[in-house]
């Protein structure tokens, strides 16, 4: 049976944050292409975007950290919209951390000399 996340661990924050602006940036930019094939403009629009998500991201906890009452505001405010939606965003956003976390533990697994079956 599979272990379903259901909370974002404090010590992966600052990473899971990045990951989202790099997941932004594939699911909005249209080359969609890997870092290493990307030219110069290319990676300075990754990098631009990533930051851009990092600090709304960022500046959104931190507000609501100081007012809490927002975050129910804004949840009230989007199922007003669009019900539902906040779940599908929460969902998303743990499926996200799942492959960040699963992903982590590819790299680290790799840099000791592993490889998965089929891999290059």
């Amino acid at each position: 049976m599979s272990e379903e996340v259901t909370i974002i661990e404090p010590q992966d924050i600052g990473h899971f944050i990045e990951w989202l602006g790099m997941g932004t940036y594939y699911e909005y930019h249209p080359s969609g292409k890997p870092w290493p094939k990307m030219k110069r403009k290319e990676q300075e629009a990754f990098r631009g975007l990533v930051t851009i998500v990092a600090e709304a991201i960022s500046k959104g906890l931190i507000l609501a950290k100081r007012q809490p009452e927002l975050a129910d505001a804004l949840i009230q405010h989007l199922n007003a919209m669009r019900p539902g939606y906040p779940a599908e965003l929460l969902t998303g956003m743990l499926a996200d951390y799942e492959m960040m976390r699963k992903g982590d533990i590819y790299f680290k697994s790799r840099k000791e000399g592993w490889k998965p079956p089929g891999a290059l």
